[in-house]
């Protein structure tokens, strides 16, 4: 039987013919094979791309989170001279927050909620600056109007904290991530 199907074969032309149709089977079958990898790596490195993004709009909103914080500790923590003179320092990283909540390009976001989130929270951001200002433009040395701004900057901080916690949930990213990079980034700042 088999000598009768090989028999077929005499002419080098047909075993051209087959050799060229199985050839071109092979070829189709690794176009095929190779379009699907290309597709597979092309799909993961745009969700690594979105990841960076989100990632990265999330430690904005972790800065913002972490200068409030501070400033909240700082109210409790210090008396009203200690306090005036790190109010002059924080004016500035908040403002620059608040520049990076500004220039987020939100339609990249993805999330209504996050979107949403980035919106109020850089509108705190910006409450925040203008009492610090009012505050260091007026009462600076007395005593009972720093105890009022105090509680107003807790307030306030108090509603940046919300705001990134929502943030964080509409990004689908956990808050924890940023701790250790944040931590990191204060360390060498101060020179540790």
């Amino acid at each position: 039987m088999m000598e009768l199907y090989f028999s077929s074969f005499t002419t080098s032309s047909d075993i051209a013919s087959w050799v060229q149709a199985i050839g071109s089977i092979a070829a189709i079958g690794a176009a095929i094979i190779i379009s699907r990898v290309q597709i597979n790596s092309d799909r993961h490195k745009t969700a690594q791309i979105a990841l960076e993004k989100k990632e990265g709009f999330a430690a904005v909103a972790y800065s913002a989170l972490m200068q409030a914080e501070y400033l909240a500790n700082a109210t409790t923590n210090l008396d009203s001279e200690q306090f005036r003179q790190l109010l002059l320092i924080s004016v500035h990283s908040i403002q620059g927050s608040i520049n990076a909540l500004s220039t987020i390009p939100l339609h990249e976001i993805g999330s209504a909620n996050a979107i949403l989130g980035f919106i109020t929270l850089n509108r705190e951001m910006v409450g925040l600056k203008y009492d610090l200002d009012q505050f260091i433009a007026g009462p600076l040395g007395n005593h009972n109007a720093y105890l009022v701004f105090s509680k107003c900057i807790n307030k306030r901080c108090g509603t940046v904290n919300a705001l990134a916690s929502h943030t964080f949930k509409a990004l689908d990213v956990s808050s924890d991530r940023f701790k250790s990079k944040f931590d990191n980034v204060i360390n060498i700042s101060k020179g540790d």
